[in-house]
């Protein structure tokens, strides 16, 4: 999933966000933070208030969000609807002991944050057409 990161970010700026958490949690790299610890992390990346030095903070800040970008992006596109049996609230039955199971999050049965926002992932052909003709219009079109 994460093999896409590889393209935008270099191993020494992954290396970096390992080892910056080592200040703020007992001398331990982001990868042996317990997931309170991971999340108080990102969280100290976000806000940006406690890293001193700006460039640290801006490669922090580049890997978390592309990070989370290429995460949101393999979640929500790369698992089709399928058929589940569903109990009386919708919610997918899973077999017994199973606490793994993808339950789709790609479904318009599960109103997720997208949907609330309207964002739509990827245009139809229609709709890249009329954005590249109003480029055009505006100027900020070139064809070669």
């Amino acid at each position: 999933m994460l093999k896409g990161l590889t393209i935008l970010l270099s191993d020494a700026e992954l290396r970096e966000f390992n080892e910056a958490s080592r200040p703020y949690f007992g001398d331990k790299p982001f990868l042996q933070l317990s997931e309170t610890e991971r999340e108080q992390y990102l969280n100290l990346i976000i806000d940006g208030s406690q890293v001193k030095d700006p460039k640290l903070l801006r490669t922090l800040q580049k890997v978390y969000r592309l990070t989370r970008t290429r995460v949101f992006t393999v979640y929500y596109s790369n698992y089709p609807e399928h058929i589940v049996p569903r109990d009386e609230n919708d919610v997918p039955i899973l077999p017994p002991g199973d606490q793994h199971q993808i339950t789709n999050p790609n479904t318009k049965r599960i109103v997720t944050g997208w949907d609330i926002a309207n964002y739509k992932p990827q245009l139809s052909w229609e709709e890249e057409e009329e954005r590249r003709a109003r480029a055009k219009r505006l100027g900020m079109w070139h064809d070669e």
